[in-house]
């Protein structure tokens, strides 16, 4: 431990400034989507869990949604579980942030030490990692955080194979990786396995060491981590083929690539105004660089380069023409954003710069040395060059911008599957862009100036270096200490990071009286949240975000929200698969009150005022109104026959016990008919009529329904995700 004890210092003393908000409990990642996804997710996961059972359903959004089955929950997931079970649930959100963060740092400083890396090169790998542009925004969320997370930990597995051949640390891999699926973003879980296997056969060819028996035992590796990700396979892949997804083109596959231009957030992150960036503090370079010098020398870094390389040639997308045919040989479209694979680039050269840094201070000769140097001096200069002309094509040619970006999404963009908007709001889109783009490379901001400045003080260390030399532990600190600092100002408007950090204070209801109002009312119901796009609606009433209120809601926000259930509610733009929602059609709740109704919908919250007669207003609160749908619907009725709109049959229907996944209902009716249970039917559902299985039928598409004969029953409802029930039909 003492030889590591300069690194665990100084990464104890990182994680509390980054992260000194989660550690002491003053916020948590509440911003975007956290407090529209993940949080109320995890609120679900938690409440379950420590009920010893999952949360394979959820009744609290999408009428009904398989919560386990959407893989982001991650489930199976091995520190949700244990984290979320012992720790109370705030704490728990905020500390499994942070102990992943932790891990981070660690695996990433043993893989580089076992690469040949110092202690000083370690601790940079380290902090470049978790706070450069591939954490620094939780590059998409902290789901990414928990997956990519073990991607060092695997390559130094392969390292120790490499070494002595020992099958185990191969089926140690395979087990990480099984992890990696369960973490909750298995598409860059499946990229890291595309990674591995690059990198463990490159590995091993370098050394002239690869044999039929690595390959096999590698596939034992994988074939591990596949049974491992089976259950939550098995859950998850049904509900995909009955999402959006299933019907993806080759433009939503494409959509999302990492321009060319987005290479300038090497040197200026802020002036990306859309798009991933790609930034490991500007200093950091000139230790990338240096390790290019040893590529030839030395084996051990080329698989890492090798995995720069591939990150990048995958992340262009659409720039890369031999990637687009790739995709429509395949024809496998499933998953979007090529940028995500950018994540393996950043890994690779914060690993590169931790080994640069080695050899830049102890392992180049003078003349190499002065080589890298240069070529660092010439390409930041470079990129200052890049800039200002940037910014001077802006300036001088901003009308013929705007004109081509209104020709391109008119002619490619418009009208496209999984393009929704408007023409209208295409081209304000562009207009707003170029005006972004023009105040985001602006010479008077201070990110900017930040930028301009670390270029300044990059060029002059390099001149400084050329003539004086590389020796002395305080220039070691110097460098350390500058790319922190460095990396501590681009957190602050990095993609997602320290400004999706918010008190719990946001967690407090706005439009207080309204809320109270609606969290009052005892019955069983649903709310509808109309004009969810406007972004003035409360916040307890959005997707899902409702759920950590405990609010039922027919809304949802779910790249894998039924596309069924989308089709149905067309129109009320209440239903976002992570595709953007629209104005909701003016006359959506008049031409589908019947539909509300079986839904269980009671209140309407919505942005603007409105007039329907089937509409009691009860107040308003600002801009924001609430509304009481007429005669709506229970969560279970019976009815004359499976014919909309419903006609109710005279009886009783009494809720005896109803909870996520689980309904039981005393029925009594007057004559032959149908009970209907306002409940988003899905395979996996499975009901009791006095005890006896019973076909489910459908009602209003959605909704599940049972026969009855006249007189007294007792109907059961049970969700069981991993039988195969004949009498459910989809």
């Amino acid at each position: 431990m003492r030889k590591h004890g300069g690194f665990i210092i100084f990464f104890t003393v990182v994680i509390f400034i980054f992260l000194w908000k989660l550690i002491l409990m003053k916020g948590a990642f509440l911003g975007g989507d956290y407090l529209a996804q993940f949080y109320p997710w995890s609120m679900i996961y938690a409440d379950s869990i420590k009920g010893f059972s999952f949360p394979f359903w959820t009744r609290f959004f999408q009428s009904g949604f398989p919560l386990m089955a959407e893989g982001q929950v991650g489930g199976f997931y091995p520190f949700n579980f244990i984290f979320f079970f012992l720790l109370p649930f705030r704490a728990a959100y905020n500390y499994i942030v942070v102990f992943h963060f932790i891990l981070a740092g660690l695996f990433t400083y043993a893989y580089t030490r076992k690469l040949g890396s110092c202690q000083w090169g370690g601790a940079v790998s380290a902090l470049l990692f978790c706070f450069g542009s591939a954490y620094a925004g939780c590059f998409y969320n902290t789901v990414t955080v928990k997956t990519l997370i073990w991607v060092p930990l695997v390559l130094l597995l392969f390292e120790k194979y490499f070494n002595n051949k020992k099958t185990g640390y191969i089926l140690g891999a395979g087990l990480v990786l099984g992890i990696q699926l369960l973490a909750g973003f298995a598409q860059a879980a499946i990229y890291s396995a595309l990674f591995y296997a690059v990198y463990f056969i490159y590995g091993l060819k370098l050394r002239g060491n690869l044999k039929l028996k690595d390959v096999i035992v590698l596939f034992a590796g994988f074939f591990l981590a596949a049974l491992i990700f089976f259950p939550q396979f098995a859950l998850s892949w049904p509900l995909a083929k009955a999402s959006g997804r299933a019907d993806a083109s080759l433009g939503f596959a494409l959509w999302g690539s990492f321009a060319p231009f987005n290479f300038i957030s090497l040197v200026f992150p802020y002036s990306v105004f859309h798009g991933t960036r790609f930034y490991i503090g500007v200093l950091s370079l000139l230790f990338v660089v240096a390790s290019f010098f040893k590529l030839k020398s030395t084996t051990v870094i080329r698989p890492v380069f090798l995995i720069f390389l591939l990150s990048i040639f995958f992340a262009l997308g659409e720039y890369n023409p031999l990637y687009v045919i790739f995709l429509k040989l395949t024809g496998f479209y499933s998953f979007r954003n090529p940028s995500k694979f950018l994540f393996f680039g950043i890994f690779a050269c914060s690993v590169m710069a931790g080994y640069g840094f080695t050899v830049f201070f102890h392992g180049l000769t003078r003349d190499a040395m002065g080589k890298a140097l240069r070529a660092f001096s010439l390409f930041i200069s470079s990129a200052l060059g890049a800039f200002f002309i940037a910014k001077g094509t802006l300036l001088l040619f901003g009308e013929k911008i705007v004109d081509f970006g209104i020709r391109y999404v008119t002619d490619h963009v418009y009208g496209k599957s999984f393009h929704r908007y408007d023409l209208p709001g295409y081209v304000d889109r562009v207009r707003d862009f170029y005006g972004n783009m023009v105040q985001k490379t602006s010479i008077l901001d201070p990110f900017v100036i930040t930028s301009l400045v670390l270029c300044i003080i990059a060029l002059a260390f390099a001149k400084y270096l050329s003539k004086k030399g590389n020796s002395g532990p305080l220039l070691k600190g110097a460098f350390v200490s500058l790319i922190f600092l460095d990396l501590l100002i681009f957190g602050v408007y990095g993609t997602g990071f320290r400004g999706n950090i918010e008190s719990f204070d946001t967690l407090k209801p706005d439009y207080p009286a309204i809320f109270k109002t609606v969290s009052r009312d005892k019955d069983i119901f649903r709310i509808l949240p109309y004009g969810a796009f406007s972004g003035e609606l409360p916040a307890w009433s959005i997707p899902n975000a409702n759920a950590a209120y405990g609010i039922d809601s027919v809304a949802a926000y779910s790249p894998l929200a039924s596309k069924l259930y989308r089709h149905k509610l067309k129109g009320a733009e209440a239903v976002d698969d992570s595709l953007g929602l629209l104005k909701p059609e003016p006359d959506f709740i008049k031409e589908n009150r019947d539909l509300l109704r079986s839904l269980n919908v009671k209140y309407i919250i919505s942005s603007e005022e409105l007039e329907e007669t089937g509409l009691k207003k009860i107040q308003n609160e600002g801009d924001v109104y609430l509304y009481e749908l007429k005669e709506t619907f229970p969560r279970g009725y019976a009815a004359r026959s499976l014919k909309e709109p419903a006609e109710i049959i005279g009886g009783l229907a009494v809720i005896e016990e109803y909870r996520s996944g689980y309904a039981d209902f005393f029925v009594d009716i007057e004559e032959d008919g149908y009970f209907i249970f306002s409940e988003f039917n899905y395979p996996g559902w499975q009901a009791t009529v006095d005890g006896i299985r019973t076909r489910i039928e459908k009602f209003q598409d959605i909704l599940m329904a049972v026969r009855l004969s006249a007189g007294k029953h007792k109907v059961t409802f049970r969700y069981s995700p991993y039988k195969n029930d004949q009498h459910t039909r989809f």
